[in-house]
């Protein structure tokens, strides 16, 4: 006889098997009492805040650095789509983009309990600064596009402006 856990004892039963708190997969807490990236419920300081705006502006990687890649790379894929079938086919691009603003729009509500579920903190304090950095540089990176998108429409209004190819005076017509 092995001393294997799924070994059956002389009765014919399984022994039981020690549960030890870091190889359970039913317990939600660590040994402080920190539930961070176990699935856990969160603490209720958590619990009560209800947006999350780094994962509202910057999903995709937020949900990557939130140890939800699968959806992070999705979340960015299908921003990419939106910008190749734009032109090819209108309404699945608004299809795209309305499921998007929803996807994003109840991940920003469930946000805080997304982040403490699956990344690890090693405390509240630092699950706030974390949650800050993101809204601080989501600010941040807003305001770059914004900057990069005024810069582009100055730049394109000021372009000179070309005479049609066609006409060589406006009085003459088309063709001669």
């Amino acid at each position: 006889m092995s001393d294997s856990p799924t070994d059956q004892n002389d009765q014919g039963q399984t022994p039981a098997r020690p549960i030890l708190p870091w190889n359970d997969p039913m317990q939600t807490t660590t040994m402080n009492g920190n539930t961070s990236g176990t699935n856990g419920a969160p603490p209720p300081e958590i619990q009560i805040l209800k947006w999350n705006w780094g994962a509202f502006t910057l999903p995709g990687f937020w949900l990557i650095a939130h140890n939800r890649v699968l959806a992070g790379v999705v979340v960015l894929l299908t921003g990419l789509l939106e910008l190749v079938i734009k032109n090819a086919n209108p309404p699945l691009h608004w299809l795209i983009i309305i499921g998007r603003l929803v996807y994003v729009a109840i991940l920003a509500a469930q946000g805080n309990m997304t982040a403490w579920q699956n990344r690890h903190f090693d405390s509240v304090d630092e699950f706030f600064q974390v949650q800050n950095a993101w809204l601080n540089w989501s600010i941040a990176w807003w305001a770059i596009m914004a900057f990069i998108l005024m810069v582009s429409i100055v730049a394109v209004e000021n372009q000179p402006r070309m005479p049609f190819p066609y006409l060589t005076h406006p009085n003459q017509p088309f063709g001669q």
